[in-house]
């Protein structure tokens, strides 16, 4: 196997952008993002909510990695434990709700645009996204909670 021998020549690695979310509870890290696929972790914060909304564009389906959350889909409640997944089309009202302690969840999707969030109540599209800014100045090793290993 040949040896790579310059910077030049290594692979492009980059760090997630995280983008924090005070306002409803939740930390989401962007792992990829291209024009056909999204890759996020979700870190939602026990007893807080990602508030009903839908997507035009975007497709997601969610995976459980640990925690429980309550997920509302159109008119169907739901308690997810660890494992489970949950598909959620187009032009879907859905919410989420970390029940107990923190929960963590790995989104799969569609592009991703901030665009693309329609809210149930009109105002909440600026409360979820006030003051929040995507950053990649953090250590990896501080990303709660530890269950993400």
């Amino acid at each position: 196997m040949a040896e790579i021998s310059s910077e030049k020549e290594q692979a492009p690695v980059k760090r997630p952008l995280r983008y924090d979310h005070p306002h409803v509870g939740f930390t989401q890290y962007e792992v990829v993002n291209t024009s056909e696929y999204c890759g996020k972790i979700i870190i939602q914060k026990g007893g807080t909510t990602v508030p009903a909304h839908c997507h035009k564009l975007k497709h997601e389906t969610f995976l459980v990695w640990s925690g429980r959350v309550k997920m509302i889909v159109e008119d169907r409640s739901f308690v997810m434990n660890s494992g489970d997944v949950v598909s959620i089309d187009r032009d879907t009202i859905h919410e989420f709700t970390a029940l107990d302690d923190d929960a963590v969840l790995i989104e799969f999707s569609t592009s991703s645009t901030p665009s693309d969030s329609y809210f149930v109540q009109k105002d909440m599209w600026n409360k979820v996204n006030h003051r929040s800014k995507a950053t990649i100045d953090y250590d990896w090793a501080d990303v709660s909670p530890a269950t993400i290993i």
